[in-house]
């Protein structure tokens, strides 16, 4: 039998997957447009990234990875790079302000990726270097992503990619949410009721398997609550 085919293995040694956060606040959009905005105005083709990933889990392929991109000065020319919408809080501080389900779509990604890549460590950008001051992506992506990751491969189907409808209600929870502004000073309207049933119905689905994927959805939804959704 033939090697399988990799869909993003490309002739570039690929030795990091640095992770990024857009540095902007968790209330307000920065969608891929003003991405793209941003990083041409700063001179960039395009957007430096090979993917980016918004707050509604959607991802976003900006850069073929058999191109080199331009996330981290130094390093692109044997990295992957990924970023997540936020990575501020409301007062403008570093927090690692990733919504349950960029979780999900950035542990997917990267469980595609390091099949692809099996030699490739997973770093954030401030992992790279002592020299780097910053806090990007505002968690520890080596010590928490690769352990899950670990995991996960010994109950393969653990995770939230089995549960389409928890998965399809998530990224509606989060859009609705009151706090979150469609621009500069417009605040959106208050979220219409969700099922109170939920969060039984991931407790009953995921179940002891999903692990470190229940305690996450706990948390996201205990945020959620506490910005006013019941």
């Amino acid at each position: 039998m033939g090697k399988a085919y990799c869909f993003y293995q490309n002739y570039r040694e690929v030795r990091l997957l640095v992770i990024h956060c857009s540095a902007t606040r968790y209330d307000r959009d920065f969608p891929v447009e003003a991405l793209r905005s941003s990083h041409k105005a700063r001179g960039f083709a395009d957007i430096g990234y090979h993917f980016y990933i918004t707050r509604d889990g959607e991802l976003h392929r900006c850069r073929p990875v058999n191109q080199i991109g331009a996330h981290a000065a130094g390093w692109n020319d044997k990295s992957i790079g990924i970023c997540y919408e936020g990575g501020l809080d409301e007062q403008g501080r570093p927090a690692d302000t990733r919504t349950y389900a960029q979780r999900c779509t950035l542990m997917d990604l990267l469980r595609q990726l390091k099949r692809d890549y099996p030699e490739a460590r997973i770093l954030g950008h401030y992992q790279l270097s002592p020299y780097i001051h910053k806090a990007c992506p505002c968690f520890d992506a080596e010590n928490f992503i690769a352990p899950a990751m670990q995991r996960q491969k010994v109950q393969p189907d653990a995770g939230i990619g089995n549960f389409p409808e928890i998965r399809a209600l998530l990224p509606k929870l989060v859009k609705a949410a009151p706090h979150r502004a469609a621009g500069p000073g417009v605040a959106r309207a208050p979220a219409p009721q969700q099922p109170a049933c939920l969060m039984d119905m991931a407790e009953r689905e995921i179940g002891e398997a999903g692990g470190r994927q229940l305690f996450m959805l706990k948390e996201d939804f205990k945020m959620l609550e506490e910005k006013g959704i019941r």
